[in-house]
């Protein structure tokens, strides 16, 4: 049906959904994950080669890894901070999921090739590219790590940069990289998350000239896809950023409603150009929304809470239930500060005699604090294990 509609298929083998038996052994960690993962992959190759006309082994592997094995965040795995803070050193777990992820990659390039119908399939992997454009020596490494954001800059709702200079500069340094084996490059991911569409449209036009403005400078450019064509899952994020040309109405059986940016994208894509009215159109659009200097603001856009009732109708159908604490519990007890809590505040109270741990600037916060090492035979946990005959208690 793809083809018959005058457009090419790119199939991605990969795209960061482990099975959760995977998970439990330890997934992209261990070798035997390669066999599991070319035995899938050359049952895809071999029933689909004849349609597919590129082929992705793997989505963003270095991302997977990271959020998976480093920090994990991504299901597959679970919070390590050491993971994170060592990720760089050779034998970390996130350098072991990369290499077996590589190996793989190998295999199923062979595998297509070995398959595939036509002369030469084209096969790659989707990498995830960002360009950093540092503000000074101190913030060149506080960018870098994504934790500053630039007064002067565009974000999107997600809090994602708008920088379309970023992707012609991108596009420039992976030409020098590898011009010498003459590598065409596919964009496989150009999106910004905007609800509105407000920037939608601009962003679109701004970055397909990027894109040219590269080409002129002897980029190999073969293709371009937009993220994405309908509102879609984010693996960390869910239904929340609205990428898509198309709305998703998921209350509503899931019915699709074409946002103005759906018109505008076959326009450019079938007549392979950007009219000038076009591109005034969208930027009118925008500056109207902030004319007479009024920001549009998250308040302006956020959805009401009877909107997100509506949009939600799976955790509409949840039922609610107290834990049922179990008073013998040695993994778990219910925290004695909920004990005699009421609805109602008590109202303030003097503190007496107290004295603080530590001292922070107003700029640190703590999200949580965690028990680490051993518990204290002394404590008051150490006691309550015992008396529930727990008695490897370090002293």
């Amino acid at each position: 049906m793809v083809h018959s509609c005058g457009m090419n298929l790119m199939l991605t083998l990969f795209h960061h959904s482990l099975p959760l038996w995977a998970g439990d052994y330890g997934g992209w960690k261990l070798e035997k994950t390669v066999d599991y993962s070319v035995y899938f992959m050359r049952l895809i190759v071999e029933n689909m080669s004849d349609i597919v006309d590129y082929w992705v082994t793997f989505n963003e592997p270095h991302v997977f890894c990271l959020f998976t094995y480093a920090t994990g965040a991504w299901p597959g795995s679970h919070p390590n901070m050491l993971g994170a803070a060592t990720s760089a050193l050779p034998t970390s777990a996130f350098r072991q999921a990369m290499h077996w992820m590589a190996m793989a990659d190998i295999k199923a390039y062979d595998c297509i090739h070995a398959q595939g119908t036509s002369s030469r399939p084209v096969v790659g992997v989707a990498h995830h590219v960002s360009f950093m454009r540092p503000y000074g020596l101190f913030d060149e490494v506080v960018s870098g790590a994504r934790l500053k954001l630039a007064e002067d800059d565009e974000y999107s709702e997600s809090g994602r940069g708008v920088y379309p200079d970023g992707l012609y500069r991108v596009l420039l340094q992976f030409h020098e990289r590898y011009k010498h084996l003459n590598i065409p490059f596919i964009i496989t991911e150009n999106g910004v998350s905007n609800e509105t569409d407000l920037i939608r449209r601009p962003y679109l036009l701004e970055h397909l000239l990027a894109v040219y403005a590269a080409m002129i400078m002897g980029n190999r450019v073969i293709g371009y896809l937009f993220w994405t064509i309908s509102d879609n899952w984010e693996w960390a994020e869910g239904y929340g950023p609205k990428f898509a040309l198309v709305a998703v109405d998921q209350a509503n059986g899931f019915a699709r409603t074409p946002r103005p940016s759906y018109h505008l994208f076959p326009k450019v894509a079938t007549t392979s150009k950007i009219k000038k009215e076009d591109r005034d159109s969208a930027w009118n659009e925008l500056y109207s929304a902030v004319k007479d200097g009024k920001n549009v603001y998250l308040r302006d856009i956020w959805p009401s809470n009877e909107a997100i009732t509506k949009e939600n109708p799976m955790w509409n159908q949840l039922t609610v239930a107290l834990y049922s604490w179990d008073l013998s519990s040695t993994y778990i007890h219910r925290p004695p500060y909920f004990k005699g809590m009421s609805m109602s505040s008590p109202g303030s109270y003097r503190v007496k005699d107290a004295y603080y741990l530590f001292h922070f600037g107003d700029n640190i916060k703590t999200d949580h604090i965690s028990l680490t090492g051993s518990i204290h035979r002394d404590s008051p946990t150490a006691r309550y294990l015992m008396e529930r005959g727990v008695d490897k208690i370090r002293g």
